[in-house]
């Protein structure tokens, strides 16, 4: 918490009085108190030497600090929410020039109001070096171990279960970009759609924003792919009672998969965005208790809209 998590003035007051103390090794009771407070022009503010005794009485204790930090802080984030959505009501009863951008504006904005932001949003390299070192050599020491001993190397993020390509960076990692490049034709949907099953089926959330082919068309492929069915016997007639059973089995995998689609065609970069950050935030997808990565594909990004074209459309 900081000064802005209170809500009246004279406990801001207080409490950056008791920071500049603490930031200078100064113990903090009544009279140091008195003297900061005098200092910057705030013991009237705060009721004087009076009001800091009332305050002193009331609270002597800090043996349940941990429990009266949390209540301030849920408190403060309450009203940052309050007032975030105030704000918003007052801009939506105007006329707005450019509507999808305040949507995803005001979403933004209700996201942020939603957490504190007490810290800076830039640290020192060395706040990261003491973490990534940690995860450097534990990864080159059990990545040794597991070639002494014949075993594949130990993968730090999703599996693709491709075996070469889950080699090569690991596995997919937390945060990264990843596009998949090649000719027409050459099966980058059908490669996808693979690394996305895989991934669901070690119980990681996928979602899939498919601006070219429809929601019934990826499943369609993903019932033959799980399946290991023939596509054609099927459009021609040539199936036979082992095909229907096999399929049967790959719709009952298939539905257990946390596997969401969204198949609206031509959505501008704004609202994937969108679609991506309720998603994420989505409790039945991923549950506060499970500490999940999750993945988004989008085929194909190319036919994603420029917000100007969005609006147009």
């Amino acid at each position: 918490i900081n000064a802005e998590s209170f809500h009246v003035p004279k406990h801001k007051a207080m409490w950056r009085a008791m920071a500049a103390l603490a930031e200078r090794g100064e113990t903090i009771d009544p009279v140091t108190l008195e003297h900061q407070l005098r200092a910057t022009s705030e013991l009237g503010l705060v009721g004087g030497l009076e009001g800091i005794g009332k305050i002193s009485d009331r609270y002597a204790s800090s043996h349940h600090v941990m429990r009266h930090v949390a209540i301030v802080a849920a408190v403060a984030a309450q009203r940052r929410l309050v007032e975030c959505c105030e704000r918003l009501a007052e801009e939506g009863r105007e006329m707005l020039e450019n509507v999808p951008a305040w949507i995803d504006d005001a979403q933004r904005q209700i996201i942020e109001a939603s957490a504190a932001k007490t810290k800076k949003a830039y640290r020192p390299i060395t706040a990261f070096l003491h973490t990534e070192f940690d995860l450097t050599a534990k990864q080159g020491i059990a990545a040794k171990k597991a070639k002494e001993q014949g075993r594949p190397i130990p993968l730090t993020g999703l599996r693709t279960g491709l075996h070469r390509l889950d080699q090569m960076p690991c596995g997919l990692q937390r945060g990264d970009l990843v596009i998949v490049a090649a000719r027409p034709s050459m099966g980058k949907t059908a490669l996808a759609m693979q690394i996305g099953e895989n991934v669901a089926n070690d119980g990681e959330p996928v979602l899939v924003i498919s601006l070219e082919m429809s929601g019934g068309s990826l499943t369609r492929r993903m019932m033959f792919s799980v399946g290991r069915l023939n596509a054609v016997k099927f459009r021609e007639g040539r199936v036979i009672e082992d095909d229907m059973h096999a399929l049967v089995h790959a719709c009952d995998r298939i539905s257990k998969l946390p596997i969401s689609i969204d198949d609206r065609s031509g959505l501008s970069i704004r609202e994937m965005k969108a679609v991506a950050r309720r998603w994420r935030k989505d409790p039945d997808v991923f549950p506060r208790d499970k500490n999940l990565t999750g993945m988004i594909l989008v085929d194909y990004i190319q036919l994603g809209q420029g917000d100007e074209n969005a609006e147009r459309r």
